[in-house]
């Protein structure tokens, strides 16, 4: 996720710096460029959980992670020769599936960082994947200086 410093500086006196927490998952969304797509689609004031169900679960909103994972699993299917057997393809499927579920199963208030810890080690998984099936296995390249 997306990590974010304070812009004002804290004080002994305001421990929060005068920011509460509605104030930076605020700011979060402004940072993504979401703010106005979290509005149209959610009716609870944006602080953290709402927020983070959001950016982790809202499908019609690009760059959440459920609509990435879906647009992975698009562009996959369609350049795979054989996506029927495509272990890359077949994994991002069943990870689309397992977000949609825990968004329709999680009740409101869950705890959200185990999700988020899942998908990172699934996505991991699929970038191994990908590697392997359409770079021959080959390491990720060193980045160019």
């Amino acid at each position: 996720m997306l990590r974010q410093q304070p812009s004002r500086e804290r004080s002994d006196h305001d421990p929060d710096g005068g920011r509460g927490h509605h104030d930076a998952a605020r700011d979060l969304l402004h940072a993504v460029g979401g703010f106005h797509a979290y509005l149209r689609a959610v009716t609870a004031p944006p602080n953290a959980h709402p927020v983070g169900r959001f950016l982790l679960f809202e499908r019609t909103y690009p760059d959440s992670v459920a609509a990435c994972v879906d647009e992975l699993q698009i562009v996959l299917a369609s350049a795979d020769a054989g996506p029927r057997n495509s272990k890359p393809v077949l994994r991002i499927g069943r990870l689309a599936a397992d977000l949609d579920f825990q968004r329709r199963a999680l009740p409101e208030r869950s705890e959200l960082s185990g999700i988020c810890e899942d998908v990172q080690q699934e996505l991991a998984r699929i970038d191994g994947d990908i590697a392997e099936r359409y770079f021959a296995g080959a390491p990720p390249m060193a980045a160019v200086r």
